[in-house]
């Protein structure tokens, strides 16, 4: 893998590849994830990374004081558009977040936004920092992808037009234990210019993301498997855990 891929991944035509995943869908994660923490509005939620602040803005269009990161200077800017000053935003490494500890009363880490390091070590690093900046009492949640479904259903190759004209070419795999789904893509614009894209996730098992929070410091209270709440099973498409900072 290419140690350093999130460095140029998420460039100026990233929101044009997941431009279905809409304000529609980030307020369906937010009415699941203050429902299942009770958290309140006026309370401080962090969003980390934010990306181009889908999440971030539907917390603080609901009453809440929001801070939000990202390493992509292209994502920060587009939630810095999206959110203007109803959200504190940053720009930073998920390694080392820039906020002092026990700031917030929630924290999340959503869209599978984890796993982008060579080692495990290194990316249970951002574990830590997730529970580190979390109030004793709050919650920290992950929203990652079901690894058992992913191995069933994953597609190999697919070509797919998006808003703009954009052909989009991807071709994924797994890797070799420790296994990663990887993606290479090929972006053709309609005047033939093409761009190449990488991306590579370390694929935990819900199990090993449960494991690792409890040895960040969190009780899990739940694991569910979609956006609308239901229990995680196999063929469910996400793993979404909930831990609390005793």
């Amino acid at each position: 893998m290419k140690k350093q891929w999130f460095r140029t991944a998420f460039g100026p035509l990233y929101q044009d590849l997941y431009a279905h995943r809409d304000e529609a869908e980030a307020g369906l994660m937010v009415d699941l994830v203050t429902r299942v923490c009770g958290t309140k509005p006026g309370e401080w939620v962090l969003d980390a990374p934010c990306g181009a602040g889908r999440h971030a803005c539907e917390f603080a269009a609901r009453g809440y004081h929001v801070a939000g990161f990202d390493l992509s200077p292209n994502l920060t800017e587009a939630a810095l558009d999206s959110c203007g000053k109803n959200v504190s935003l940053a720009r930073a490494d998920v390694r080392h977040f820039p906020y002092a500890s026990s700031r917030f009363h929630l924290v999340v880490n959503l869209f599978s936004s984890f796993g982008y390091f060579a080692g495990d070590e290194e990316n249970f690093s951002v574990l830590a920092e997730l529970a580190r900046v979390c109030r004793p009492g709050g919650y920290v949640v992950v929203d990652f992808m079901n690894a058992t479904q992913v191995k069933a259903t994953l597609k190999l190759h697919t070509i797919r037009m998006v808003e703009g004209g954009l052909r989009v070419e991807d071709h994924r795999t797994i890797t070799p234990a420790p296994e990663r789904v990887e993606k290479r893509t090929t972006i053709t614009t309609p005047e033939g210019e093409q761009h190449e894209l990488f991306e590579s996730v370390r694929l935990f098992s819900s199990s090993e993301l449960e494991q690792a929070m409890v040895a960040a410091g969190l009780d899990i209270s739940e694991i569910l498997g979609d956006y609308d709440g239901a229990a995680m099973e196999a063929n469910s498409p996400r793993a979404i855990l909930f831990g609390r900072k005793p």
